[in-house]
C-alpha cells in the first residue's frame, strides 16, 4: 500500500502521483508473473460488507454484467477516501449509492477496523 504524500485530485489525476485516489494499492503473485495495481479499494472488494452492500444496490463485483469489464469497474461507484492519519495509517473509504452510504475505516494492518452503514 502507498499513499501519496501530496495528493490533489481536483483535475481528476494528481499531478504528483498520476492516481485519482491517494491511497493505492498493488500486490505481487510470488508463484507466476501476474500483478495488481489499482486503488486501494481493491484489497476492500472481498469484505463482507462491501460485498453485501455493492449486491443490494445491483452491483456484482464478483460477477460483472457486460457493462462492466473487471471487477474494480463494479467499485466505481460513488466512493471517496479520507486519510485519517500517515503514521500510524488510518482511512475511511464511503461508498455511496441510491442515498445510501457504507463506510470502512482501515487500519495500519490494513484491516478493517470500523464499519458504519
Amino acid at each position: 500500500m502507498t499513499v501519496c504524500e501530496s495528493h490533489t485530485a481536483e483535475e481528476d489525476v494528481c499531478a504528483a502521483c498520476g492516481n485519482r485516489h491517494a491511497v493505492q494499492f498493488s500486490a505481487d503473485c510470488p508463484n507466476c508473473i501476474n500483478d495488481l495495481r489499482g486503488p486501494f479499494v481493491l484489497k476492500l472488494v472481498s469484505h463482507t460488507e462491501l460485498l453485501a452492500f455493492l449486491t443490494a444496490h445491483g452491483l456484482n463485483p464478483v460477477a460483472p454484467s457486460r457493462d462492466s469489464v473487471a471487477a474494480v469497474d463494479a467499485v466505481h461507484m460513488d466512493y471517496e477516501e479520507e486519510v485519517c492519519s500517515r503514521e500510524p495509517f488510518e482511512a475511511r473509504f464511503t461508498f455511496s449509492a441510491d442515498g445510501d452510504t457504507l463506510s470502512l475505516t482501515v487500519d495500519d494492518d490494513l484491516q478493517v477496523v470500523d464499519v458504519e452503514r
